[in-house]
C-alpha cells in the first residue's frame, strides 16, 4: 500500500447509516493525486502523495482532472466550474443545451464532449458536439437517437457515442464516422409510431393508461382523451380545472378524474363513451389526495384529507358505478394516500406525523386491517385477487400476509422510504420502489413467490414503475435529474426475477408510461407532446 486516506466525515453525519456513506473518487492519470467527495460533505477533497491538500466547495457529483491534477472541472450541466491545483476558481463554463459527458485536457486547453440529445421541442438541438474552454462549439454532429454516453479516445482525436441501438465512433477532426449497428445489450424496443394526441402543453400533471383492449387514455391540464391502439382519437372531454389524478378500470368501463384549483377539488367519473356518470364536489378546504377504480369497473373510491386538526376529519368514500355511496370510513389523520381498489378489497395508508397507520376493508365495509402504526411511512397494498397483502409492520419490516393475517413469507428490512409498490394479480410477484435520503439512492426490490429475489440500486430518480398483471414484465422510468423537460430519461424492462431485458434512452422528457397486459407494447407520453408506441421484442 502506498497511501491510505481517512475520510473527513464526522460520526454525526453518518448517524443512522451503519457508519457507511457513498463516496465518489478519482485518481489522476499520473497516479499522484486522489480526488474524492461524499454525499454528506459538500466538498471535493484533493490530496497528493507529497501531502499537499486542497478543498473545493461543491454539491456536484461529477468531476474531472488533467493528468497531473493541476486543473479540475466540476459539474456537467448548466454552469460548470474550472479550478486550479490550489482549489482556486479560474473560470466558468456555461452549457445551455446539453450535458458534459466527458472532458479532454490537452496542454493548457480543455475540451468538453457535449450531449444535446435530451432537449425536447428543439429539432436543431438533436446533436452531439465538442466545445472548447471559451464556450465555442468546434464540432457538432446531427444524431437521430438518444445518446446515453459520449467518451473521448485516449489521444483525443475521436469521440464515441453510445445509444440504445448502436455505437458510433467519430473522427471529428476529419468529419468521419464509423457505426457498429447493433444494440448494446442485444435488445431494445422497436419504434412503431408517434402521435400528437394532445396539443395542450400547460399544466404539471400528465398521465397515460391502457385498458385490456389496448385503448389509450391520456390526460393533461384540462383534457382527457381516449384513442385506439393505433393512435386514432375516440373522444376528448374538457374539464373546468386542471387534472390532478386519473385512474381507470382494466376493462375501460369506468374512468375517474380528480380536478383541482384554488377553489377546491372535484371528482368526475366517466363511462367508456366519455359520458359523465358521477360528479362529486368536495368541501373547500378539503383535498382529494387519492382516487381508485376497481378492475371490473363496478366501483370507485376517493380519499379526502383535511388540513384541519380535527379528529376524524379525513375520510374515504366508496361508491358503485352509478355514483351511489356504499360506505364512508372516517380516519383520524389529516393525510390519506395510496388508496387502491382490488377484487373486493380497499386499502389505504394515512400519516400526518401524529397519527399514522394502514387500512383494509372489503366492499361491505368489513375491516381487515386498521392499525395505528405509531411510526412514520406506513404502507399497505393488496393483490388484484384480494388474497395477499404487502405491508409494513410495526418493526419496520416488509412482509406478505393473507386475509387471516398469517405471514406468507419471511419479513424483509426495508431500505429507505417506500415510493411505489406493484403486485401481480395473485400477489406472488411484486416490485417495491424505495428511496434513501441518506444515500440519495433508489432501490428496486423484486419478489417472486413471496420471496425477495434481487435488489437493484439506482442513482437515477425512479419516476414510475408499471407491471403486467401476471407479474412477468416490469418497466421502470427513471430520470437523471428532477426536471422532466430537460433531462436524460431511461426506460428499463425487467423480468419478474429482476433480470434486465433492455435499457432504452428516450430523447425527450417523459411524463408517464404504460404497458399492455401481455407486455408486448409500451406507450410513452413525452414532454414534446407526442405519444410514442414501442414494441417490446
Amino acid at each position: 500500500m502506498i497511501k491510505r486516506i481517512k475520510m473527513p466525515l464526522s460520526p454525526s453525519k453518518v448517524e443512522g447509516t451503519s457508519g457507511m456513506t457513498k463516496i465518489s473518487a478519482l485518481l489522476s492519470a499520473d497516479g499522484n493525486t486522489i480526488l474524492f467527495s461524499s454525499y454528506f460533505d459538500k466538498k471535493l477533497y484533493i490530496e497528493k502523495l507529497n501531502g499537499d491538500k486542497a478543498e473545493i466547495p461543491t454539491i456536484a457529483e461529477r468531476f474531472y482532472t488533467n493528468k497531473d491534477a493541476t486543473k479540475f472541472v466540476i459539474g456537467n450541466y448548466g454552469v460548470s466550474k474550472i479550478y486550479d491545483s490550489c482549489g482556486k476558481l479560474v473560470d466558468y463554463i456555461v452549457v445551455n443545451y446539453g450535458l458534459i459527458n466527458d472532458v479532454r485536457f490537452e496542454g493548457n486547453n480543455t475540451y468538453f464532449a457535449i450531449n444535446g440529445t435530451t432537449i425536447p421541442n428543439a429539432k436543431t438541438k438533436d446533436y452531439i458536439g465538442v466545445m472548447d474552454e471559451s464556450g465555442n462549439m468546434i464540432w457538432t454532429a446531427k444524431v437521430y437517437d438518444t445518446i446515453a454516453m459520449l467518451k473521448f479516445s485516449p489521444d483525443g482525436k475521436r469521440i464515441m457515442a453510445q445509444s440504445s441501438k448502436s455505437i458510433s465512433v467519430y473522427d471529428y477532426h476529419n468529419e468521419k464516422m464509423d457505426i457498429i449497428p447493433r444494440p448494446i445489450n442485444g435488445k431494445y424496443p422497436e419504434f412503431v409510431w408517434k402521435r400528437l394526441l394532445n396539443e395542450d402543453i400547460e399544466g404539471e400533471n400528465a398521465f397515460i393508461f391502457t385498458d385490456e383492449l389496448e385503448n389509450i387514455y391520456i390526460a393533461k391540464n384540462t383534457n382527457l382523451i381516449k384513442a385506439t391502439k393505433n393512435g386514432n382519437q375516440f373522444w376528448m372531454v374538457g374539464t373546468s380545472k386542471p387534472i390532478k389524478f386519473l385512474d381507470l378500470s382494466r376493462n375501460g368501463e369506468l374512468i375517474a378524474l380528480v380536478i383541482e384549483d384554488e377553489k377546491g377539488s372535484e371528482v368526475i367519473v366517466y363511462d367508456k363513451s366519455g359520458m359523465v356518470i358521477s360528479h362529486k364536489y368536495i368541501i373547500k378546504g378539503h383535498e382529494v389526495t387519492s382516487v381508485s377504480v376497481s378492475p371490473d369497473g363496478e366501483y370507485f373510491s376517493y380519499a379526502v384529507s383535511t388540513p384541519e386538526n380535527e379528529e376524524y376529519g379525513s375520510f374515504i368514500d366508496f361508491f358503485n358505478d352509478k355514483g351511489y355511496m356504499i360506505w364512508e370510513q372516517k380516519i383520524k389523520s389529516t393525510f390519506v394516500y395510496d388508496l387502491s381498489i382490488n377484487k373486493d378489497i380497499v386499502t389505504a395508508s394515512f400519516d400526518d406525523g401524529n397519527s399514522s397507520g394502514i387500512l383494509a376493508m372489503d366492499f361491505s365495509g368489513k375491516v381487515f386491517y386498521n392499525k395505528d402504526m405509531k411510526s412514520n411511512e406506513p404502507f399497505i397494498t393488496a393483490s388484484e385477487d384480494g388474497k395477499a397483502f404487502l405491508l409494513l409492520g410495526f418493526d419496520g419490516s416488509i412482509g406478505f400476509y393473507n386475509r387471516e393475517k398469517a405471514l406468507l413469507s419471511e419479513n424483509y428490512t426495508k431500505k429507505g422510504v417506500i415510493q411505489q409498490a406493484l403486485m401481480s394479480k395473485d400477489g406472488k410477484a411484486a416490485v417495491l420502489i424505495s428511496f434513501s435520503k441518506d444515500y440519495k439512492e433508489y432501490y428496486i426490490t423484486f419478489f417472486n413467490n413471496f420471496n425477495m429475489t434481487k435488489t437493484i440500486t439506482s442513482s437515477w430518480k425512479v419516476k414510475k414503475a408499471v407491471m403486467t398483471p401476471d407479474g412477468n414484465y416490469i418497466v421502470i422510468l427513471s430520470q437523471e435529474y428532477d426536471n422532466t423537460i430537460n433531462n436524460a430519461n431511461k426506460i428499463t424492462m425487467y423480468d419478474k426475477q429482476g433480470n434486465t431485458l433492455y435499457s432504452y434512452y428516450h430523447k425527450s422528457g417523459i411524463y408517464d408510461i404504460a404497458i399492455t397486459e401481455d407486455g408486448s407494447n409500451l406507450y410513452i407520453y413525452s414532454a414534446d407532446g407526442y405519444v410514442y408506441k414501442y414494441r417490446n421484442k
